[in-house]
C-alpha cells in the first residue's frame, strides 16, 4: 500500500507576483454517472452533453430472495452536480447501493454506482490553486477511485484506491500549460443500503493566495498535508 498521496510543487521561483485572474480555457470534458443492479442485470448511465452545468440523478431498484428466504432490496443510486466555472471545477453528489446473498446458488447480489470526470484545460500563466476533496466513498480498495491532476511537465497530484482513505486539502502553484484532470469514484454494496456523499473542487486561482509569490505558495504546499 502506498503511504501517501503524490504531490508535486511545479513552480517555486521567488519574486514573481501571481495574477489576480488566470486565463483558464477548457478544451475537452467527459462527465458521467452510472448505476447497476446485479440481480436483474439492469444498468443506466447519464453523461454531460457539453461544458454547461451537469446535474443528473439515476436510481434502480429490484428485489430478490435472500439466503434466509426473505425478500431483500437490490438498489443503486447516483447523483451529481458539476460546474466548470471560469476559475473552478466543482463537483458534489452521492452514490448508494444495497444487495445481499441470494437464496438460489448463494450468489452475491450487488448495487453499484459510479461517477467519473475527465477534463482537459489550459492556463495561460502561472497561477495559484486550491484542491479540496472528500474521502473516497467506498471503504473497499477493490472499488475504483482516482484523483489525478497532470501537467505536460509532470504529475501534480495522484491518489487512488490503493492509498489510505483521506480528505485532500492542497494549495500550490500551477505553471502555464496544458492540464488533464481525472476524478473517479465507485461504490459496490453487497449488504444493507449504504449512502455516501462525495465532493471535489479545484480553484484557480486559490482563494486567499492571489497576492502570494510562487515561493510562498510552494512553502504552503509543503506545509499542508492530506488529512488522514
Amino acid at each position: 500500500m502506498k503511504s501517501n498521496v503524490l504531490i508535486a510543487a511545479l513552480v517555486c521561483t521567488a519574486g514573481v507576483s501571481l495574477p489576480v485572474h488566470a486565463g483558464v480555457t477548457y478544451q475537452t470534458q467527459s462527465r458521467a454517472i452510472s448505476v447497476a443492479t446485479s440481480f436483474d442485470g439492469n444498468q443506466q448511465s447519464a453523461a454531460a452533453p457539453d461544458f454547461g452545468r451537469f446535474q443528473a440523478s439515476l436510481t434502480l431498484a429490484t428485489d430478490f430472495i435472500n439466503a434466509d428466504g426473505a425478500t431483500q432490496d437490490n438498489t443503486a443510486g447516483a447523483g451529481i452536480d458539476c460546474q466548470l466555472d471560469p476559475n473552478a471545477i466543482l463537483v458534489n453528489g452521492s452514490l448508494s447501493g444495497a444487495g445481499g446473498l441470494a437464496l438460489t446458488g448463494g450468489k452475491a447480489i450487488t448495487g453499484e454506482a459510479a461517477v467519473s470526470l475527465s477534463i482537459e484545460f489550459t492556463l495561460d500563466q502561472a497561477t495559484s490553486f486550491a484542491l479540496r476533496a472528500s474521502r473516497r466513498p467506498s471503504d473497499s480498495d477493490k472499488d475504483r477511485f482516482k484523483i489525478k491532476l497532470e501537467h505536460t511537465g509532470g504529475m501534480v497530484v495522484m491518489i487512488d484506491q490503493d492509498d489510505p482513505a483521506q480528505e485532500l486539502d492542497l494549495e500550490g502553484v500551477l505553471p502555464a500549460g496544458v492540464y488533464s484532470l481525472e476524478y473517479q469514484a465507485e461504490l459496490k454494496i453487497e449488504g444493507p443500503e449504504t449512502l455516501r456523499d462525495y465532493f471535489f473542487s479545484l480553484a484557480v486561482p486559490a482563494p486567499g493566495m492571489i497576492a502570494w509569490t510562487p515561493a510562498a505558495a510552494c512553502a504552503a504546499l509543503r506545509r499542508r498535508r492530506a488529512h488522514g
